[in-house]
């Protein structure tokens, strides 16, 4: 600190105690897991059925945080944007496994047409990837096989168009059930 009770450059801001390893991955499984266990209490409720406005808004949100999520991969190639990669990456993270559980509420946990049901197993094909990656890919690009590193880069080309499948079934998902 200076002389005036201000930060002078390269102080540290106090810590906290430091919290376990692991916890907030914990915590957004945990979310995760209650929006899904509500998700499938709530899907025979005529209420939220997806042709009414709840269920409509639930999809909606869905679908906005599912591309939001895309916005991660813009972050990486951008050096001058706002926020550091990791926080970007813990929102992007956040907001694909928050729009895949509203996605598979909106869509009741059940088989329908054939366009909403693309869009629901792209969805989950696309959190599968990414959750491959949060957790086998790490350990992997870290490690001195050759191998394993290749794999962990070569991930990024199966991840990105699974995204893009996944975003076109969404648009002509809400194109098909507005049409017809």
């Amino acid at each position: 600190m200076d002389s005036k009770g201000g930060i002078r450059a390269g102080d540290r801001a106090p810590t906290g105690p430091a919290l376990p390893a692991g916890w907030a991955d914990a915590l957004v499984g945990l979310i995760t897991l209650a929006g899904l266990a509500w998700g499938w209490q709530t899907r025979a409720d005529p209420a939220l059925a997806p042709q009414g406005w709840p269920g409509w808004w639930i999809g909606l949100v869905a679908a906005l945080l599912m591309a939001a999520s895309g916005a991660f991969s813009w972050r990486k190639r951008v050096a001058t944007a706002r926020g550091s990669v990791a926080a970007w990456y813990n929102a992007h993270i956040l907001c694909g496994l928050a729009g895949a559980d509203l996605a598979l509420t909106h869509a009741r946990f059940a088989w329908g047409a054939i366009n909403s049901n693309f869009a629901s197993v792209a969805a989950v094909l696309v959190v599968i990837s990414g959750l491959i990656a949060r957790y086998a890919l790490a350990p992997a690009r870290r490690s001195s096989s050759g191998v394993l590193a290749a794999l962990a880069e070569g991930w990024h080309y199966a991840h990105l168009p699974l995204f893009a499948v996944m975003v076109m079934a969404v648009l002509l998902h809400v194109y098909m059930a507005h049409a017809y």
